[in-house]
């Protein structure tokens, strides 16, 4: 299975091989393996075979290199969006389909899937980080993904498509579905089962559950 961001995001183009996607590609399967901790940029550098000099030409510090692997993984979530960015008359069975596509994404993609689990939700610094992004950035991929689920929210409750939710709330425990469970799932779950079997019993149920929760009654 290719670990590659280029073939694992939506927009795929040919492997690049350029030392700065190289360095990307490498971190990201030792952050995944290994977590922030437990990997230094020496040893991301010797799996490319660069010498620190070289890689700080490229990235200023570990950090860097973290937020520009999270914002790739951001960006390969947001591309599934794009049915509810453009859903001017939302239906719910369209959020359903978007969730499922996306735990899809992460099955085929199961190194971005651990690097959101060690990395982001596992590493004390994310919350420095969050506290970090300017909210009026609509760039920013986390600002982003959080207007497009808020506004598909906001416009389904206002035309009678979902129940009268807490659109905050309701934001927060999608972005959950989305981003964080795919991530919490790997490795989890029924040992007996094959993986791609146990991973998409897992994303059957999450859909329902969305259903479920946002259902008008």
């Amino acid at each position: 299975m290719p670990s590659s961001f280029s073939s694992t995001l939506l927009h795929s183009r040919p492997r690049a091989r350029e030392p700065r996607e190289q360095i990307l590609d490498a971190a990201l399967r030792l952050l995944a393996a290994r977590g922030y901790e437990g990997v230094t940029l020496r040893q991301i550098g010797a799996e490319v075979g660069l010498h620190n000099s070289s890689l700080f030409h490229h990235f200023r510090s570990k950090g860097d290199l973290v937020t520009e692997i999270f914002h790739r993984v951001l960006d390969g979530v947001i591309a599934r969006l794009v049915p509810l960015d453009a859903d001017h008359e939302p239906e719910l069975d369209r959020l359903v389909a978007v969730c499922l596509d996306v735990a899809d994404h992460f099955a085929k993609a199961p190194e971005q899937a651990l690097f959101v689990l060690r990395v982001v939700i596992g590493s004390p610094g994310f919350e420095t980080y969050l506290r970090g992004i300017d909210r009026g950035d609509r760039n920013h991929p986390l600002v982003r993904l959080h207007s497009i689920l808020w506004s598909w929210l906001e416009r389904a409750r206002a035309r009678g498509r979902i129940r009268a939710v807490d659109v905050g709330q309701a934001t927060r425990n999608l972005f959950g579905v989305l981003l964080f469970d795919p991530a919490l799932s790997q490795g989890f779950g029924d040992p007996d089962l094959p993986t791609a079997e146990r991973r998409r019993r897992r994303a059957t149920e999450l859909a329902e559950f969305v259903r479920g929760a946002l259902e008008a009654r």
